[in-house]
């Protein structure tokens, strides 16, 4: 008997401290996405947290058959207590025409779990819808496309600008590692040159004996 109460009393206790975490998850936005074969399509769905008290983190999980090949951009998103926000993400068409549904499963607990014991109350049926057609006769709603970290930007500007740099001194460096290539003179026009060096030089050892003789021819006539 005593044990019975003692049980009671504890069930009593634990019911009274427990948080009951009642976030509700909103249908998934566009409700039917258009998209060809093998196209991407966004998607994002509403975790509504304006009456918790506490902040909450979700998971968002298939129900039943994965039908659709689908990525959130979080795997537990958390929304501050008393607001709401979206979560967004990525679903690719499948390659068959046909209208594909998947449905989801979604839950949150309170993040402080301090005030007592955490009871997440999961909804389901929560269906995203997309049609696979051969042309698109409307536009989808406009989704944001997945935040990019800051992290992330700047390690792949910094990858850019390496490879710029790897680029410009493979280039310089090939440039330095070139020759001058000087052509050598064909031997036949050496040697016409060297002769007609000689033949120049003959010439003005003939013309030279000719002046002196000059020089003797008139002298001897002065005389």
């Amino acid at each position: 008997m005593r044990n019975k109460i003692f049980i009671g009393f504890l069930i009593a206790i634990i019911m009274a401290t427990s948080v009951l975490a009642g976030a509700s998850i909103a249908y998934p936005l566009p409700n039917n996405l258009n998209l060809v074969p093998g196209e991407e399509g966004r998607f994002k769905m509403m975790i509504q947290a304006a009456n918790e008290d506490s902040d909450v983190v979700c998971t968002i999980d298939p129900q039943g058959e994965e039908v659709l090949d689908y990525l959130f951009d979080e795997s537990f998103p958390e929304v501050v207590a008393g607001t709401n926000r979206y979560v967004r993400g990525t679903v690719t068409a499948p390659q068959e025409y046909g209208v594909f549904t998947q449905k989801f499963c979604a839950s949150c607990a309170p993040v402080n779990k301090e005030g007592g014991v955490s009871i997440a109350i999961k909804t389901c049926d929560l269906p995203l819808t997309v049609s696979v057609i051969d042309k698109r006769k409307r536009d989808n709603m406009f989704i944001e496309p997945k935040e990019i970290s800051m992290w992330r930007l700047v390690g792949k500007i910094a990858l850019v600008a390496l490879l710029i740099l790897l680029i410009v001194y493979l280039f310089m460096g090939k440039k330095k590692q070139k020759k001058v290539i000087v052509k050598p003179v064909p031997k036949k026009k050496v040697a016409k040159k060297s002769a007609k060096k000689k033949v120049a030089v003959k010439k003005v050892a003939k013309k030279k004996p000719l002046k002196k003789k000059a020089k003797k021819a008139a002298k001897k006539k002065k005389r």
